[in-house]
């Protein structure tokens, strides 16, 4: 199993370049996600909206990965698409894909992921289970009934997929049958930088 990595930056990641590119404890989220892939995959691939690539370039100087140019108003799907293009001519077998607003990602967690794919998965992704009570509503927001938290999960990254060798990756993804679903971290959560810059530094030192 050869496993190849992708960080889609979207061009609604271009039209906030902080998210990815504000430092935190003396990284972005960028260079942070990009190093967390780097020792468990054979390459990163960040795929980007032509607008942001430059600075893309910029802040990847010195760090191990592969900028491809998404095209113009790239979408996630576009993103995705450029890479799987990629695979397709290399070697990679399997592929891990990560999000911009999920910087936290431990070994332990990547691990998993692969792990599950070598066991035969075509698609995992780490979920934590609901611990909120949760409520559904009407239109005026009347709370109708509480929903049940066993039926609910919360979805972390990196996803884990097979790499097809035809179709796009993006429908591998949407494989819902397929899915395999590995245990999460409570560490990895999303944050909206750069307001939620406090809140990242602080789970980082937690983790040192």
């Amino acid at each position: 199993m050869t496993i190849s990595a992708i960080l889609p930056l979207p061009a609604s990641v271009a039209s906030n370049r902080a998210s990815v590119l504000t430092p935190v404890e003396g990284e972005s989220a960028l260079v942070r996600i990009v190093r967390a892939l780097a020792p468990a995959v054979t390459e990163v691939l960040v795929t980007s909206d032509d607008a942001l690539i430059d600075d893309v370039r910029a802040g990847l100087a010195g760090v191990s990965a592969r900028v491809i140019a998404a095209g113009v108003n790239a979408s996630t799907a576009d993103c995705l698409t450029a890479a799987t293009g990629h695979l397709r001519t290399g070697a990679a077998t399997h592929v891990l894909v990560a999000d911009h607003r999920h910087p936290v990602m431990s070994r332990d967690l990547i691990d998993r992921v692969i792990t599950a794919l070598s066991d035969g998965a075509a698609v995992v992704v780490p979920v934590l289970p609901v611990t909120d009570t949760v409520k559904q509503v009407d239109e005026q927001g009347v709370i109708q009934s509480t929903v049940d938290r066993s039926e609910l999960a919360i979805t972390q990254y990196p996803y884990g997929a097979a790499v097809p060798r035809l179709g796009d990756l993006r429908t591998v993804l949407n494989a819902g049958a397929e899915l395999v679903r590995v245990a999460g971290d409570a560490d990895a959560i999303p944050f909206d930088l750069p307001a939620d810059a406090a809140l990242l530094a602080a789970v980082i030192a937690c983790r040192r």
